[in-house]
C-alpha cells in the first residue's frame, strides 16, 4: 500500500491584551485519514514583546506535546520537501479525533498573536 496525505492547517489567533495562563482551542482532526504523523508550527504575527510563548497539543488522556517554546516546533523553511525535516514527529489518532491546542503565556500580550499549526495527516492508499 501507498501512503497519502493530507496538510490540515489550524489557525490560532488572540488578540492584545490577552492574560497570563494557558488558552485552549479544539481541533477535529480530519475524518478521512488515518493518523496524524507530524506537525509544524508556522508564525504569522509573534514579534516584540510577544516573542516567548509555549505550544502544546494534548486530548483528554494524554500529552502529544508538552507546553514547549513554540520555536521547537517550527518547520525549517531550508529543508526543501524533505517531511521528515519540515515536521516535528507525531502520531495521534485521527478519523475525527479530538485534541487541543494549548498556547501559554507567561506575561500578558501586546499585540495579536497568530500562527498556523500543520497537522500532518496520513493514510493508506490501496494501489490498483
Amino acid at each position: 500500500m501507498k501512503k497519502e496525505y493530507y496538510y490540515q492547517v489550524v489557525n490560532v489567533k488572540y488578540p492584545s491584551g490577552t492574560p497570563v495562563g494557558t488558552l485552549h482551542k479544539e481541533v477535529s482532526l480530519s475524518n478521512a485519514y488515518d493518523h496524524c504523523v507530524g506537525v509544524a508550527f508556522y508564525p504569522i504575527a509573534t514579534s516584540g514583546a510577544n516573542d516567548f510563548f509555549r505550544v502544546g497539543i494534548a486530548d483528554n488522556s494524554q500529552d502529544y506535546v508538552q507546553n514547549i517554546p513554540f520555536k521547537a516546533l517550527m518547520s525549517d523553511p531550508t529543508a526543501g520537501l524533505q517531511q521528515a525535516n519540515r515536521f516535528a514527529p507525531l502520531l495521534i489518532t485521527g478519523r475525527g479525533h479530538v485534541v487541543k491546542v494549548r498556547t501559554e503565556f507567561t506575561a500578558a500580550i501586546t499585540a495579536v498573536v497568530e500562527y498556523d499549526l500543520i497537522f500532518l495527516m496520513e493514510r493508506d492508499r490501496k494501489c490498483s
